[in-house]
């Protein structure tokens, strides 16, 4: 299953909200790794670090409980 998700980015001094997905992910990357990097190398936007430092902490108790990381969205 894939969720989808409105995050935070950053660019300069403009803000917004930009959509990406969350499923199945490597374990011991960060769930968004490769759509953040994507952003910033493409675009030069920044996805917000505390959302990213909150989903890390999640992707870490779904792998510790095998739960998939989805379930544990709303």
């Amino acid at each position: 299953m894939v969720r989808q998700l409105e995050v935070p980015f950053e660019h300069g001094d403009r803000q917004g909200r930009f959509r990406v997905f969350l499923g199945d992910h490597e374990c011991g990357r960060h769930p968004l790794q490769y759509q953040a990097e994507w952003l910033q190398n493409h675009h030069g936007y920044r996805l917000d670090p505390s959302v990213m430092k909150r989903l890390a902490t999640l992707a870490r108790i779904a792998e510790s409980d095998g739960v998939a990381l989805e379930d544990l969205l709303m």
